[in-house]
């Protein structure tokens, strides 16, 4: 006969239905109660919370093992006589007893028996049954919701990691399992499984359905109250797709949650230079660099909020702090970025011997720039070294071109 798996609500339950399995009297320690009948107790439940310890643990596992053969020595007959001691329970028809916490993708305080093929098994088999309603044994126990939930989770996952196009229908399906699975069981988007929701922003986004991204996003954002991730890709989608005055939003709803966040305030700035509103690029700025002033990218956005406003030794000195904080290999297009900027500023406050040094520099590094040459060549001009000048803006054309 294969193992019966019952569901119990609580430990408490189960261990009662076990006192009762196996013919265990109500005993408890009381007024007078001598060592002898202590012991008993203490044994009692010692061989209660081994069985509530899981299935290994239960000195009923195995238990036919420890009888081959069914046969019991004289020894243990005589000696082991309690109802819940080893041998008693075997005669009694249990070949195994244990408990486990699932069955079946099934939570539950669930008690396993398997019967012996004698008599008394027989017997004690149908007086189980008797006992335990239908529904709450085995398969009969319905599925919990969570169970569905995790598995449109899985699904989810496992379509991703591909990471190739999928279809837009199949898009709308996961939205639809996952949006549900969120309504059931909220625990499973912990961790990097909140990041579905961004995996599928972006997978709508790559079809142009904006708004259902920012649905996508907006989910993500409640399920982490306390981070701004959400708003910034948020933001960076809809300016990509041109919606500025949404994306300055955007930006803002995240800064109210992370008012420091370096991120969202140098995207910030960008879009705000770009559309030409300086005084919130300014500002934004300004909180990146307070946010993180060892980051260099951010001096770099100041340095070029400067040039535009022909504050030329304050972009000249933001230029200089990015590039000696962007050492980094990593960080080769923005030193390159610094220097020719730097040699800019340079030109503009006539500081002719520091823009040529500058702009030579640049160039060392990247001989491909175009603007550089540019710049190079105008410096050797005001310098009065017109051989040089053309040859510089000679180079610069043909890169251009």
């Amino acid at each position: 006969m294969g193992n019966l798996y019952i569901w119990f609500a609580s430990v408490t339950e189960r261990r009662d239905f076990v006192l009762q399995l196996l013919e265990i009297p109500e005993l408890a320690e009381q007024n007078g109660t001598t060592k002898k009948e202590r012991e008993k107790l203490e044994d009692l439940a010692l061989h209660l919370d081994l069985l509530d310890a899981g299935k290994t643990k239960s000195p009923y596992y195995n238990l036919h093992k420890r009888y081959y053969n069914a046969r019991i020595s004289r020894y243990e007959r005589q000696t082991f006589t309690q109802p819940w001691d080893l041998p008693v329970v075997f005669m009694k028809g249990l070949r195994q007893l244990y408990t486990q916490n699932s069955y079946a993708f099934r939570p539950g305080k669930w008690l396993v028996l398997q019967f012996r093929a004698t008599k008394e098994a027989a017997k004690l088999y149908r007086w189980v049954v008797h006992q335990i309603p239908k529904e709450r044994i085995g398969h009969s126990i319905p599925l919990p919701k969570s169970y569905f939930a995790r598995k449109n989770v899985e699904w989810a996952k496992e379509l991703f990691a591909p990471n190739h196009p999928i279809k837009l229908a199949t898009l709308q399906k996961m939205y639809t399992r996952l949006l549900r699975a969120k309504v059931e069981a909220p625990e499973l988007f912990k961790g990097k499984t909140v990041y579905l929701w961004e995996q599928l922003a972006f997978a709508f986004n790559y079809y142009g359905q904006i708004k259902q991204a920012e649905k996508c996003l907006r989910i993500q954002a409640g399920l982490q109250p306390k981070e701004s991730d959400a708003f910034l890709n948020l933001g960076v989608l809809l300016a990509e797709g041109g919606f500025y005055a949404e994306a300055i939003a955007a930006y803002r709803e995240g800064l109210r949650r992370t008012p420091h966040c370096e991120y969202l305030n140098y995207n910030l700035a960008q879009l705000a230079t770009f559309l030409g509103r300086e005084d919130l690029a300014q500002t934004a700025i300004n909180q990146a660099i307070l946010a993180n002033p060892s980051r260099g990218l951010n001096l770099f956005a100041k340095g070029e909020l400067c040039l535009e406003k022909k504050q030329y030794e304050a972009a000249a000195q933001y230029f200089r702090q990015a590039f000696a904080l962007s050492e980094d290999e990593n960080w080769r297009t923005l030193r390159i970025d610094c220097l020719r900027n730097l040699g800019l500023a340079y030109l503009k406050l006539d500081e002719l011997d520091q823009a040529k040094e500058t702009l030579t520099q640049a160039i060392a590094l990247d001989p491909d720039c175009a603007s550089s040459y540019r710049l190079l060549g105008e410096c050797y001009r005001e310098l009065g070294e017109e051989w040089l000048a053309r040859l510089n803006l000679r180079k610069a054309q043909q890169l251009a071109n």
